[in-house]
C-alpha cells in the first residue's frame, strides 16, 4: 500500500501501474527492509530462516482491520477478512497530571476545546514544518493545542516552547485517551493507519499532513469519507493549517466524524477475530 495509487475508479492504465508498483513495494520489503532481520536470525540461529515467506505459503486466513466506507471497495481472497479496529478503545482518565493541568486550567476551560497534534513515532519534523505548525497555533488562540513534539525534531531559531498559554507540547501524549476527551475537536496527524481509527473511533475530525509511506493512502481514506482535510507536507502554509483546523471543527465535519466513530464502535475487532 505504500506507493499505490488509490483514486476511485482507476483506470486500466493505473490498475497496471498499481501492478507494478505491488510487486516494486514487495522487493523493496524483502531485499531492503527484512534483510537485517534475516542477517539476525541467521546469527543467532533462529528458525525458521525465511519467516515471511513461510508465513506467506501457510496463511490460512487474514484479518484485515478496517471498516468498509473508510475503507475502498476492492475484491479480496476468500481467505481474506475485513474486521473492526482492534486497537482503538474507550478513552481513560488523563493520569499524567502536567497534560490534566494544562487541560482543566483558566486558559483551556473558558476556550472552545482541544486540538491534538501528532505526527507518530517515526516521523521527524523539518524546522520549517515545525515553524509553520507553531504560527497556526498562535494564530488559533480560542483553542487549546496538546503537541507530541519529540526532541528529534529539529527547533527553528526562534521557537519557544514557553511562548504560547495555549499549546502544551510533550515527548509522548496518550493519544488515544485526549481523542476521547470530550473537550477534543480535531486532531492534526500524520495519518498513520492506527493514528486514522483511533480518530474516527473517537469521532474526530483529522486534518493530515501525510509524511512518508502508506500514510497519503490512509488520509486519502478521511478526505473520501468526508471527515478529514489533507494538506501537503512540503507546501502547507500557515494561514492553510490554521484555516483547515476551523474547518475540521465546523458542525459538517463533526457531524460525520460523529457518523463514522458510530460505526467503528457497533462491533467490537477483537471478538470478530
Amino acid at each position: 500500500r505504500w506507493f499505490l495509487l488509490d483514486d476511485e475508479p482507476l483506470s486500466f492504465w493505473n490498475r497496471l501501474l498499481n501492478t507494478m508498483l505491488r510487486e516494486i513495494s514487495r522487493w523493496t520489503v524483502r531485499v531492503i527492509m527484512l534483510r537485517p532481520y534475516t542477517a539476525l536470525r541467521a546469527r543467532f540461529g533462529v528458525e525458521p530462516e525465511d519467516v515471511f515467506s513461510s508465513i506467506r505459503r501457510t496463511e490460512a486466513i487474514v484479518l484485515l482491520p478496517g471498516v468498509w466506507g473508510i475503507e475502498p471497495p476492492r475484491s479480496l481472497p476468500p481467505n481474506f477478512k475485513v474486521i473492526h479496529p482492534i486497537l482503538p478503545s474507550p478513552a481513560e482518565q488523563i493520569a499524567d497530571k502536567a497534560i490534566a493541568s494544562f487541560i482543566d486550567s483558566d486558559s483551556c476551560t473558558y476556550n472552545q476545546g482541544l486540538v491534538l497534534i501528532s505526527f507518530g513515532t517515526q516521523a521527524s519534523l523539518s524546522p520549517s514544518q515545525v515553524d509553520r505548525i507553531a504560527r497556526a497555533v498562535s494564530s488559533s488562540p480560542d483553542y487549546c493545542f496538546l503537541w507530541r513534539l519529540p526532541r528529534r525534531n529539529e527547533r527553528p531559531p526562534d521557537f519557544r516552547e514557553d511562548q504560547l498559554r495555549n499549546l502544551f507540547i510533550a515527548e509522548w501524549l496518550p493519544q488515544n485517551d485526549l481523542l476521547g476527551h470530550p473537550r477534543m475537536r480535531a486532531f492534526v496527524s500524520h495519518v498513520g493507519y492506527g493514528s486514522l481509527y483511533e480518530a474516527a473511533y473517537h469521532g474526530v475530525p483529522l486534518v493530515g499532513i501525510p509524511q512518508f509511506g502508506d500514510q497519503d493512502d490512509s488520509m486519502q481514506r478521511a478526505v473520501r469519507s468526508g471527515w478529514g482535510i489533507r494538506l501537503d507536507k512540503d507546501r502547507f502554509t500557515t494561514l492553510e493549517l490554521a484555516d483547515a483546523i476551523q474547518r475540521a471543527i465546523s458542525p459538517p465535519f463533526r457531524s460525520r466524524a460523529k457518523a463514522w466513530s458510530r460505526r467503528v464502535q457497533a462491533k467490537s475487532g477483537v471478538d470478530e477475530a
